[in-house]
């Protein structure tokens, strides 16, 4: 699905890119080193839907908590740690309202909810993931060094694989992901999950 996605975007973005000399934005950046689910959705997945849902879910909840902050004061100050759990949880309630509309409007014979699932699963995850980190003090990644990078990029790809068939298995069944090619493999594994 990673490869469909990134050709199909590059492929139709880039003749108005060229046309209008405008700038390139890459819909993802190496999501396969990702090292924390943090990180997948922040950083490297899907960045055009990624900033559109950050803007809709994120900011607004921000900024709706910080209106009913007692402690602001007039003062710009970084917002408390459950702000910011709440606004990314609210930008996965967004991207699940959006997959789901999705399958919702162009594959109809689909059930309903898988899509909305895998999205509220994954900001689940992300925020306890941001919890722990900031008890922890471990930072944006598990850990700091390279042992901990591979054992942060072992726990997202498993969680990632594991939570995928929610995600895929709608547009497998649905017979969308056929419109492309897609390796066997893949193919295969995720029709024996479904």
């Amino acid at each position: 699905m990673y490869t469909q996605m990134s050709t199909t975007y590059t492929l139709s973005t880039l003749p108005v890119v060229i046309l209008l000399d405008a700038p390139f934005i890459h819909m993802f950046k190496e999501p396969y080193f990702s090292t924390s689910l943090s990180d997948f959705w922040s950083h490297r997945w899907n960045y055009p839907i990624k900033e559109t849902m950050h803007r809709l879910g994120f900011l607004p909840t921000l900024q709706a908590l910080s209106a009913f902050d007692s402690r602001k004061n007039g003062i710009t100050q970084k917002p408390p740690m459950y702000h910011l759990a709440i606004a990314s949880f609210a930008a996965f309630v967004a991207s699940a309202i959006f997959h789901e509309y999705v399958v919702f409007m162009f594959m109809t014979n689909e059930p309903f909810g898988q899509n909305g699932a895998f999205f509220l699963l994954n900001g689940v995850l992300c925020v306890i993931q941001h919890l722990f980190q900031h008890v922890t003090g471990l930072g944006h990644t598990w850990g700091k060094g390279p042992l901990w990078n591979l054992l942060g990029w072992g726990v997202t790809l498993t969680i990632l694989l594991k939570t995928s068939p929610l995600f895929v298995g709608t547009y497998a069944r649905s017979g969308v992901m056929m419109l492309w090619p897609v390796p066997k493999i893949l193919f295969d594994y995720f029709q024996s999950v479904i």
